[in-house]
């Protein structure tokens, strides 16, 4: 159970199913969809992020001195 869980647009959107592209011609409104489309990126991004580092962005700097 994540953070996300525990929030009040979730209490409130607790009835919109996963985001799906057809979800506009079913009659949901922008909200329920924008809801749906976010829990779907937090969904995908906590299940990818299984390295342990704690979701912290990795920094690369090349100096090239010519």
């Amino acid at each position: 159970m994540s953070v996300f869980d525990d929030s009040l647009a979730f209490q409130t959107m607790r009835h919109v199913p996963e985001y799906y592209p057809e979800m506009c011609y079913d009659g949901f409104s922008p909200e329920e969809i924008m809801f749906a489309a976010h829990k779907k990126i937090l969904d995908d991004y906590e299940a990818n992020n299984d390295d342990g580092d704690g979701g912290e962005p990795e920094f690369h700097l090349v100096i090239e001195v010519k």
